[in-house]
């Protein structure tokens, strides 16, 4: 696996972070300029594509009966976007553990667009515009996709930095550990301070 410099890191992440985004929006300006409003049904396919202007949130509302609240929608897009940030800054940052290997960026960028195109879309075209429909689950978008993705990337990422910290850690007893991984942290928030 490519391990990259923390500035191949940084043009890397802020690329596919614009390029996810451009997609999003790209596929959101298409169905909602040639499509019209129309529920998901008559498909016998397990997943097929059919689009639908989503103003509530077709999984909270189809598995859960959770009502759609725009201030609950934009606090938590936000704080998810805050959260993808702190993350992908921690994986470029934190380099004394953690090499910026390229499926390491992989999650906080795939949260990033996914939190910044959908706080677009809602503020562009006030809806969600979802058109991958999946029996018997709900309705989804690209927006979704980034999601599902980047947790994916996030259990590999999980596994690669449990690797390393035991390469780190490896003979070191539980409180020596300890001040290992606080001076780890206390280094990321010194470094990224600085910049």
């Amino acid at each position: 696996m490519k391990v990259l410099n923390r500035r191949e890191s940084k043009l890397f992440s802020i690329a596919i972070i614009a390029f996810l985004i451009i997609i999003h929006i790209f596929v959101a300006y298409i169905l909602n300029t040639y499509y019209s409003d129309s529920i998901c049904s008559g498909s016998s396919s397990i997943i097929h594509f059919h689009p639908e202007i989503n103003e509530a949130g077709s999984f909270l509302n189809l598995k859960f009966d959770i009502n759609y609240n725009r201030f609950v929608f934009v606090f938590m897009a936000v704080l998810g976007l805050f959260a993808s940030i702190l993350f992908l800054l921690y994986v470029l940052f934190a380099r004394e553990v953690y090499s910026a290997a390229i499926y390491v960026i992989l999650s906080p960028v795939f949260f990033i667009s996914g939190c910044m195109g959908r706080i677009l879309e809602r503020l562009i075209w006030g809806y969600t515009f979802d058109f991958i429909a999946v029996r018997n689950t709900g309705i989804l978008d690209l927006c979704d996709l980034y999601l599902i993705i980047g947790c994916i990337a996030l259990v590999m990422t999980a596994v690669y930095f449990q690797v390393c910290e035991n390469k780190q850690t490896r003979g070191m007893n539980r409180e020596e550990r300890k001040r290992f991984l606080k001076e780890i942290n206390k280094n990321f928030w010194r470094s990224l301070l600085k910049h």
